[in-house]
């Protein structure tokens, strides 16, 4: 499990500091999308008055084992087995 802070600044401002802003974001959030990792984020605290999100990523394998249950194999009755050959 890994704990991040889901964008690297506060909202900016004025539009010239945006781009910068963006690109910093990105730079933090896109490692669980480039790895495939499972990520959670949420506005978990207020700082200032402000919310402060924290996302929360995953092992790659803890979507498959928490979130989709495994097929099921069913066993054919022997009467659909006569019936298919």
């Amino acid at each position: 499990m890994l704990l991040l802070p889901s964008t690297a600044s506060t909202a900016p401002s004025d539009p010239e500091t945006l781009d910068h802003a963006r690109s910093a974001t990105l730079a933090l959030t896109c490692l669980a999308a480039i790895g495939g990792y499972p990520a959670l984020s949420a506005p978990l605290l207020d700082v200032d008055g402000a919310p402060l999100g924290l996302c929360l990523v995953g092992h790659r394998s803890a979507i498959w084992h928490s979130w989709i249950a495994p097929p099921r194999r069913h066993k054919r009755s022997r009467s659909t087995a006569a019936r298919t050959g």
